[in-house]
């Protein structure tokens, strides 16, 4: 149908990377939610691709949490939030409000950002980029250029509204993408 938004399948497994290549499909790997297949998944879809009326040759996208401040320091306190609200859904099922930096930095103590892999994901690279603008682009080219992607979609999951905005803000200003 003309002026319809195109049809894309958004995954977060093999399954789903089988299911894209087979019906012919744009694929979006859900890399927030699953980083351990990301690169198996990517390259599966790309090596069992089936052409179709919709799409000629396979076309990939990979969706990754990022969380970017004007700091390396601010974008690692806001992130301990999101650190927070994914152990508590991995770990004990529970669907709660993002917490506050304050809350999640006391309920998480002493526990190193960014080592548990509850949180981080066993895969190669972690399931959120978190930093300033610089190392946020550089670890987003990287991981494009390794995957063989051209676009990637991101997703920042933080407590507050305003930092949620400034980090898209910063992610797009490093990225040189001028609002539309």
């Amino acid at each position: 149908m003309p002026g319809a938004p195109e049809v894309w399948l958004l995954g977060s497994s093999m399954w789903s990377s089988n299911v894209a290549a087979k019906l012919g499909l744009p694929y979006a790997f859900a890399h927030f939610i699953s980083p351990e297949e990301t690169s198996a998944a990517v390259q599966r879809y790309r090596s069992d691709f089936q052409s179709s009326k919709r799409l000629g040759a396979p076309r990939a996208i990979v969706a990754i949490g990022v969380i970017c401040a004007d700091t390396e320091a601010e974008a690692k306190r806001l992130y301990t939030s999101t650190e927070l609200h994914i152990r508590r859904i991995r770990l004990q099922g529970k669907r709660l409000p993002v917490p506050t930096p304050e809350q999640a930095i006391a309920e998480l103590g002493n526990v190193a950002l960014g080592t548990d892999l509850v949180v981080r994901g066993t895969g190669e690279w972690p399931r959120y980029v978190v930093g300033a603008p610089e190392q946020v682009r550089e670890e987003l080219e990287r991981m494009a250029s390794q995957l063989h992607v051209e676009e990637m979609m991101i997703i920042a999951v933080l407590h507050d509204y305003q930092a949620r905005l400034r980090s898209y803000q910063l992610i797009a200003e490093a990225l040189n993408i001028s609002s539309r």
